[in-house]
């Protein structure tokens, strides 16, 4: 998972993770990384999945 800079995760800054650091959000910014247990216990994940997907190159099955 992926967000941007600066390290402190939180809410109150507008902190949320990513799919991959290649996502329009993040371009041009100072990006940090975790894993998927720290986002779903320490903040959101971003709402925009499916467009996520797509710009990190990520396939789905049914």
């Amino acid at each position: 998972m992926y967000w941007i800079a600066p390290e402190r995760r939180d809410v109150r800054h507008g902190a949320c993770f990513h799919l991959c650091a290649a996502v329009r959000p993040l371009k041009d910014k100072t990006v940090n990384s975790g894993s998927v247990t720290e986002a779903q216990n320490d903040i959101r994940i971003t709402k925009q999945i499916e467009m996520e997907q797509k710009q990190c190159g990520f396939t789905t099955t049914p």
